[in-house]
């Protein structure tokens, strides 16, 4: 069973309405159940360089989230080239 409010876990006089706001915004919300819903799928391009992905792809609800969706990349740099170091 989740903790409901971590507030109740103080003692009295640290019971205040500016306690319970801070604790429910950070400790409250560590300690609830979790609301993980379950995806069998992938999310993101189904086509590079013109080419379609092979794979379990979901079906967004609406052409806009289709076009318009997140995904997933990374950006690295090149520490050396930063300080105007040439390799």
């Amino acid at each position: 069973m989740a903790i409901s409010k971590t507030i109740n876990f103080l003692p009295e006089y640290f019971q205040s309405i500016p306690n319970d706001r801070f604790l429910s915004g950070t400790l409250d919300q560590l300690v609830a159940a979790p609301q993980i819903k379950r995806f069998d799928g992938y999310i993101g391009q189904r086509y590079i360089n013109g080419e379609p992905l092979n794979g379990a792809y979901l079906t967004e609800p609406t052409p806009f989230r289709t076009n318009y969706q997140l995904e997933p990349n990374f950006v690295t740099t090149d520490q050396l080239q930063m300080h105007g170091i040439d390799c």
